[in-house]
């Protein structure tokens, strides 16, 4: 049988057991419900190409199409089984609080329209079953899986509207998964203390906004984002406590915003950085107490905003004083280097 599917979602969640059976009714209007313990229920209007009338079909097995219309939010195993045979939500997607251990029954979505949100899956090891999806329109936004070890299973995204987070998520050690992903509005990668390699960026070769790498702890390299040419917005790279160098940003060439390197302990060098050659915000390098060479900045030649570089305890004043001179900028804190060389 050959159909097409509007689905609308009607009150959509509770606690519900994950064996739990749903029970469908069909309609003289050509429609179906399907409705499931704890409330949870689809109304699907089918349109039939054969004879038979068929509409437990549309629900039991999965036709070529199949959209939800608004927002949806998956707390349970049930919750998720009625997206078995959607292609595209046209609203923000929501998995939150649940026990899956994989999201299978997404098997057939190829887009999201608004957010994609994962949010605290205690169980969920990877992102396997979300192999389809090749857009989200607004944020994707993964945080507090504490189970994830990869980003395996979005292999086919290629294009983020919004911003991509990677937050929290304690078991994470490679942003793997996504290496096909060409655009994004803003990436934020925050607080994994596992992560070790960003690698699995690699086809990534613009962020129209901010692109920030935030404490973790046990990054030791930027490498995999070695396409990014061009920020939109700020640069920042923050509370990195085993990142000795900037090296895997080589390629960008323009900040749109500010660039912020700070609290960065094991940093030791701007490295990384030779092939950029304008800000359009401020220049801040503060507190990263082992940087002992700004030589990474040469290529640089214009800062539009302030020029801030202080609180870099083996850092020689003097080299402060000729990148200033250099820029042209104004210094808003230029203090707390190390003084007499």
């Amino acid at each position: 049988m050959r159909w097409t599917a509007l689905v609308m979602l009607v009150g959509c969640g509770g606690s519900v057991a994950s064996d739990a059976g749903c029970t469908i009714e069909s309609h003289e209007d050509g429609t179906a419900t399907m409705t499931c313990p704890g409330g949870s229920s689809v109304t699907v209007a089918t349109v039939d190409t054969d004879v038979t009338g068929d509409t437990d079909d549309a629900l039991t097995g999965c036709g070529p199409v199949s959209v939800v219309f608004g927002d949806y939010t998956a707390e349970n195993s049930v919750d998720l089984a009625l997206l078995r045979c959607v292609t595209e939500v046209t609203g923000s997607l929501t998995i939150q609080g649940t026990v899956l251990p994989s999201l299978s029954d997404l098997a057939m979505l190829t887009t999201v329209g608004g957010d994609l949100i994962v949010d605290n899956n205690d169980a969920l090891a990877s992102l396997s079953g979300l192999d389809a999806l090749t857009s989200v329109g607004g944020d994707l936004i993964v945080l507090r899986n504490g189970a994830l070890t990869s980003m395996s299973g979005l292999d086919a995204l290629t294009t983020v509207g919004g911003l991509l987070s990677v937050y929290e998520s304690g078991a994470l050690t490679s942003l793997s998964g996504l290496g096909a992903v060409r655009t994004v509005g803003h990436l934020l990668v925050s607080g994994n203390g596992a992560l070790t390699s960003m690698s699995g960026l690699d086809a990534l070769t613009s962020v129209g906004g901010d692109l920030s790498v935030l404490s973790n702890v046990a990054l030791p390299s930027l490498a995999g984002l070695d396409a990014v040419r061009t920020v939109g917005g700020s640069l920042q790279v923050f509370s990195n406590a085993a990142l000795p160098s900037l090296a895997g940003l080589d390629a960008v060439r323009t900040v749109g915003g500010s660039l912020r390197v700070g609290g960065n302990f094991e940093l030791v060098s701007l490295s990384g950085l030779d092939a950029l050659t304008s800000i359009g915000g401020d220049l801040n390098i503060n507190g990263n107490p082992g940087l002992t060479s700004l030589s990474g900045l040469a290529a640089l030649t214009s800062v539009v905003g302030m020029l801030s570089v202080s609180g870099n305890s083996s850092l020689c004043q003097s080299q402060v004083a000729v990148l200033d001179a250099r820029l042209a900028a104004t210094c808003s804190s230029c203090s707390g280097n190390l003084s007499g060389c």
